[in-house]
């Protein structure tokens, strides 16, 4: 799974919200920050499909909340995240980036979204409290190396 276009919606040293596209994918995909953990130099997104028109509805927002950064459009931007967040039904592929001397290391694992929907969330103070990172991270290896 490769991405092939990120336009972030909110940043903090790295994007914490975006609409991705994929290669080999109609549907767009939101991309929200779930773990973040500085000392690692390691973050865990989450990729959800979305339906085209929550894509068109969230670039609309950002293009009318870019030039006065409107905190009445940052507040439905962030309503029609936690909608695509509340609608998502399929499986969630989880995105753990690092960045090591080597160059950047992007490793995928997809996992089912409902019993993990109440840990899901857009927020950065979240991503790096030391249990999310913990959680997210034991997920993630639990996903890609099933025993």
């Amino acid at each position: 799974m490769e991405v092939t276009k990120v336009e972030c919606l909110d940043w903090y040293d790295g994007p914490i919200t975006a609409v991705t596209r994929v290669m080999g994918e109609d549907a767009p995909f939101l991309a929200v920050l779930l773990a973040y953990d500085p000392d690692q130099r390691s973050r865990i997104y989450g990729l959800l499909r979305m339906t085209l028109e929550k894509e068109r509805s969230l670039r609309q927002l950002e293009e009318q909340a870019a030039p006065t950064h409107s905190k009445r459009s940052w507040g439905e931007i962030q309503t029609t995240i936690h909608q695509v967040l509340a609608e998502h039904r399929e499986d969630m592929c989880l995105v753990r980036c690092r960045t090591l001397r080597e160059g950047p290391i992007h490793e995928w694992a997809w996992v089912a979204m409902d019993p993990h929907r109440g840990k899901v969330g857009c927020e950065v103070e979240d991503a790096v409290e030391p249990d999310r990172i913990r959680f997210w991270n034991d997920l993630f290896e639990r996903a890609r190396n099933p025993e």
